[in-house]
């Protein structure tokens, strides 16, 4: 690989009209070509309404569906949350629909929920609310709710 791109360079913020560019196609190839050499995925932060961070990659690079938050977090918690789970698949494990995975963050667990993100199919990650019940409970906190949308609109 050998590229001295930094994962923060490849880490693309989308704040304006609330848009991916390489889900509205407007990535250079070049780009994305950099991107997917460098470390096999990169991240788009859809910031607003919805939020929407979410990778490319996955399948291509590691034969495993691409993955998504769609909570509004801060980068700084998102990020780690992706990359502990990207870990995960580059050393074989595959994250399922209706999984639990535990010490993704400190003292809680997250639930994998296969959906569907701009017309593709997509490992959305629900995070719980402080009480750990995730949105598909009843006893959910509804802020954390949101999170169980079938697609998000754009």
């Amino acid at each position: 690989m050998g590229s001295t791109t930094t994962l923060k360079e490849m880490i693309k913020v989308e704040e304006k009209n609330n848009e991916c560019d390489t889900c509205m196609g407007r990535e250079s190839p070049e780009q994305i070509k950099k991107w997917l050499d460098a470390v096999g995925f990169y991240v788009h932060f859809i910031i607003g309404e919805p939020f929407n961070y979410h990778t490319h990659g996955l399948e291509q690079s590691f034969d495993h569906l691409d993955l998504q938050i769609a909570f509004p977090l801060p980068r700084e918690v998102a990020m780690p949350i992706i990359n502990t789970l990207v870990g995960l698949i580059k050393s074989g494990q595959e994250i399922k629909d209706g999984m639990i995975l535990f010490n993704i963050i400190r003292d809680y667990c997250v639930k994998a929920y296969k959906t569907i993100e701009d017309g593709r199919s997509v490992i959305r990650i629900l995070l719980p609310d402080v009480r750990g019940m995730f949105p598909d409970d009843i006893r959910c906190d509804d802020a954390y709710k949101i999170q169980m949308y079938d697609e998000m609109d754009y």
